[in-house]
């Protein structure tokens, strides 16, 4: 069996940070003997996998997470803390396009300039040369000194000259992240040309569209630490959850401090002593949910009793678009659920709800909710409006255990949907 051709072991990489700044003589000279106080900060803790041959790998995560040091990492631009990684195979990083250009000398030196610290030759600089010229889209600037070209320009020459070179393993940093749709598109199509061709390719990009389009695998890095490592659909839920769930990345922990955030996560679970939710599958998967756009779905979820409930309780379910996960768009309710069971501590329930699913392709957030009124009616019946208002306006009474969820959705893009022509409904078993 081949080994990996990318393999990373047990990889910290930390930075030495000053507090302070002291780069003039007079600060110098002023306090010659003063120590700059200094911090440490862990932008890669344990991160350990490995890449075959011809995988063609997403890499995602928050802005600080770790991605670009990772790459920088695998490239031998930087060192490790601690761990391990091991290339087998050349490497073209992707990493600062234009590094090495001379904005003294025009658009035609620097390719050859260029391509050659990328390690090409003349000759194959020379036979490739138009065909940088038409990827770029600057013919007509190519004799202008680099220095009077547009930023966009200078990237998609430096895009242009980058893909001609010839590797085992290519490491792109948001490459489809420049130019127009039209370039963007074009840029596309080459990374494709490289999949076809049997590259190994790790991808940076927050555009998730195109990480689901060309990546045959994604890794997930969160606060520096690997947080997933697997399906592309899967990782990229999680990571949209991730992002639901948490405003801003916790880099507090990052520099040795044990403080802890405040912030209450948008899509968090709530759980109680009276019920447990144990499962949720959705058209018999436990994970990695889809559905496909304006059919049927089932919608199943087990759950056991923990204290004998006495009290009115129902259950239900909201979807939200994941870009505004608080508006919610579609969901379903059944209420006094105690008329059809009486639950006792020990049962175990099954709930299996048939649904329809009314939205275009795309992903959906489903808060999932089961709760009782009781309080509120209390609250209500001793006038206590304050607590009425909090409960009701909150958790839409007593709630008894939340789940959220992301929720991929497939099939026929249409501009208009129709009425909801079918109901759901629910069938309860004891288990």
């Amino acid at each position: 069996m081949d080994k990996p051709i990318i393999e990373v072991k047990n990889l910290d990489k930390n930075f030495v940070i000053p507090r302070e700044k002291r780069d003039t003589l007079k600060s110098y000279v002023i306090n010659p003997f003063r120590k700059i106080p200094k911090e440490t900060f862990r932008a890669l803790n344990d991160v350990s996998f490995s890449i075959n041959a011809g995988e063609f790998v997403g890499l995602i995560g928050r802005n600080g997470s770790g991605k670009s040091t990772l790459l920088q990492l695998i490239a031998g631009i930087y060192a490790p803390t601690s761990g391990s990684v091991t290339v087998r195979g050349s490497i073209v990083p992707f990493l600062q396009l234009g590094v090495g250009f001379n904005d003294n000398l025009s658009g035609r030196e620097n390719v050859f300039l260029n391509g050659a610290i990328l390690g090409m030759s003349r000759k194959y600089l020379e036979k490739k040369y138009e065909e940088i010229v038409d990827f770029a889209e600057i013919e007509d600037f190519m004799d202008l000194q680099l220095k009077n070209y547009s930023s966009g320009m200078r990237v998609r020459l430096a895009l242009a000259i980058a893909v001609q070179a010839k590797a085992d393993i290519y490491l792109l940093d948001e490459v489809l992240s420049v130019g127009d749709e039209s370039f963007r598109q074009k840029s596309l199509k080459k990374m494709q040309e490289m999949l076809t061709n049997g590259a190994t390719v790790m991808y940076v990009s927050h555009g998730l569209e195109s990480i689901e389009q060309i990546c045959s695998r994604v890794i997930y890095l969160e606060d520096g630490k690997l947080a997933y490592d697997g399906n592309v659909t899967e990782g990229l839920s999680r990571y949209r959850f991730s992002l639901l769930n948490k405003a801003t990345s916790n880099n507090e922990s990052r520099f040795g401090s044990e403080k802890k955030s405040e912030e209450k996560p948008l899509m968090a679970d709530v759980k109680t002593e009276k019920i447990e939710i144990e499962s949720i599958m959705i058209d018999e998967r436990e994970d990695g949910y889809e559905v496909e756009s304006n059919k049927d779905f089932l919608f199943k979820v087990n759950v056991k009793i923990l204290e004998d409930i006495d009290e009115d309780f129902w259950l239900g379910a909201m979807f939200s678009s994941v870009d505004i996960p608080t508006s919610d768009v579609y969901g379903f309710r059944y209420d006094n659920l105690e008329k059809k069971i009486q639950p006792k501590a020990g049962d175990r329930y099954s709930f299996e709800i048939k649904s329809p699913f009314p939205f275009n392709p795309g992903s959906y957030v489903c808060k999932f909710k089961i709760g009782s009124h009781v309080q509120v009616k209390r609250a209500a019946h001793l006038k206590d409006i304050d607590y009425y208002r909090k409960v009701h306006t909150e958790e839409q009474g007593y709630l008894l255990a939340k789940r959220s969820f992301i929720i991929n959705c497939y099939g026929e893009d249409r501009r208009y949907y129709s009425l909801i022509t079918s109901k759901s409904s629910i069938s309860v078993d004891k288990k």
